[in-house]
């Protein structure tokens, strides 16, 4: 009850970080309420533009932050209750509508006068950068993935640390806002 308490408390706190949008997905055999304990795998991907040392601290100091908030303990020995990693990507996408695109028109004056215009279009396709962040719980046992949400949204690119951290920070408390996920009654 009073862990229940903690977790409303820390979702109305969150509420007023509007514009991320979280999705989630659940193993809905799991019971999250025996879940106390946990540790991080070892994460790397082998892309240079994702495997950022910068990223990995400031993503697993807003997890480790925000777990303890909410009532897990973080262990780096012995057995867990679960495992924690992310998933962290970039990626470029054309903006929907828009083509590459050349057009040119001639036109020529009537009745005599001598008139004339030649015109040259030239339309560009638009990209946007989109950030996806995940948090996943895993089994720790057999491997199994619990639980996981995650958001994708525009990439903003700051020139300042600290504002990149920040942002990091309130989009990592608004998907752990998911987890525990809530019970459904039947």
């Amino acid at each position: 009850m009073k862990r229940m308490l903690l977790v409303l408390s820390c979702a109305l706190l969150l509420g007023g970080c509007a514009g991320v949008r979280v999705k989630q997905d659940y193993d809905t055999s799991v019971d999250f309420d025996k879940l106390k304990t946990y540790d991080w795998i070892h994460h790397e991907t082998n892309n240079a533009s994702v495997d950022n040392s910068l990223i990995n601290e400031r993503v697993k100091k807003a997890v480790d932050t925000t777990l303890a908030v909410i009532g897990y303990n973080k262990k780096t020995s012995g057995n867990v209750d679960f495992l924690v990693d992310y998933d962290y990507n970039i990626t470029r996408e054309s903006e929907s509508g828009t083509t590459t695109s050349t057009s040119v028109s001639m036109g020529l004056g009537g009745g005599g006068f001598g008139f004339g215009g030649v015109g040259l279009g030239v339309g560009r396709e638009r990209h946007e950068e989109i950030e996806m962040l995940g948090i996943a719980v895993i089994d720790p046992v057999t491997n199994k993935l619990m639980w996981r949400g995650f958001t994708q949204q525009e990439y903003m690119r700051h020139t300042d640390p600290n504002r990149s951290a920040n942002d990091i920070k309130k989009t990592i408390e608004e998907i752990l806002t998911k987890f525990p996920p809530v019970k459904k009654s039947k």
